[in-house]
């Protein structure tokens, strides 16, 4: 073989060795993670929707940092007063599944609704809505609203600035509302079957999707924003974690 043909061969087998690295793990996802999948932002410096559903979204004052992996402008960092993601409407009545990756040393003065907001779909007073914040002290709060807001607490702090993989579940058959912590659940309470009732209204990833102004924008990285319209199990998330990881 010739020098030519011998750095040919040598240019392939490298970028063989990377595309295999960037699928690592991903080959034992269940089959059906997709199943139910409304949106997935990557972001990798967009906000284009990785599910094939086309519900792109829209960064503002967003910069790019290094991801999990450590791969550069593989996640997207968030300043605390200014940067949020515009996520259009995703058709979430009964299950809900979110799951992501976080990094982040802030904490928050006080609990819901007056805590960091990760992900977003209030609609502020005592609704069916839902969403993820960084509350008092650095614990997650997942909070979804009925005649009253009901938020659950995770028994283990988020602000230790690693890298962590959340999911928050609510399954409405067992009525259950869940917290998961790189792949093992952290907290699960009780929570009724009624319909979410804001299905027509954006999510706000970094800040609230109201008053803006008046609550905490998100200080820190995110990455790999998946939303399902059904309950993923443990094991799913489980899978998704040690994937990605």
């Amino acid at each position: 073989m010739d020098r030519s043909l011998r750095i040919a061969a040598v240019k392939i087998m490298f970028f063989l060795l990377i595309a295999c690295s960037c699928r690592e793990g991903l080959e034992n996802l269940p089959p059906d993670i997709d199943s139910d999948l409304l949106a997935y932002y990557h972001l990798d410096g967009n906000g284009n929707d990785a599910s094939g559903n086309n519900r792109n979204a829209v960064l503002y004052s967003v910069n790019a940092t290094a991801d999990n992996k450590g791969n550069s402008n593989g996640a997207c960092m968030f300043d605390g007063s200014t940067s949020w993601i515009d996520v259009p409407a995703l058709p979430v009545s009964a299950d809900l599944t979110v799951s992501f990756w976080m990094k982040t040393q802030a904490t928050s003065w006080s609990i819901f609704p007056w805590s960091m907001f990760i992900i977003d779909r209030d609609l502020a007073g005592a609704n069916r809505d839902w969403s993820i914040c960084n509350g008092q002290d650095g614990f997650l709060e997942f909070n979804t609203g009925s005649s009253y807001d009901y938020t659950m607490i995770s028994t283990d702090t988020i602000n230790g600035g690693q890298w962590l993989h959340v999911a928050v579940v609510r399954d409405s058959s067992a009525k259950l509302k869940s917290i998961y912590i790189d792949g093992i659940v952290n907290a699960t309470e009780e929570f009724d079957d009624q319909p979410f009732v804001n299905q027509d209204s954006n999510i706000c990833i970094g800040c609230s999707r109201v008053d803006k102004a008046n609550h905490l924008f998100y200080e820190g990285a995110l990455d790999n924003v998946r939303f399902y319209s059904r309950a993923l199990s443990a094991f799913d998330i489980d899978s998704l974690y040690k994937a990605e990881k």
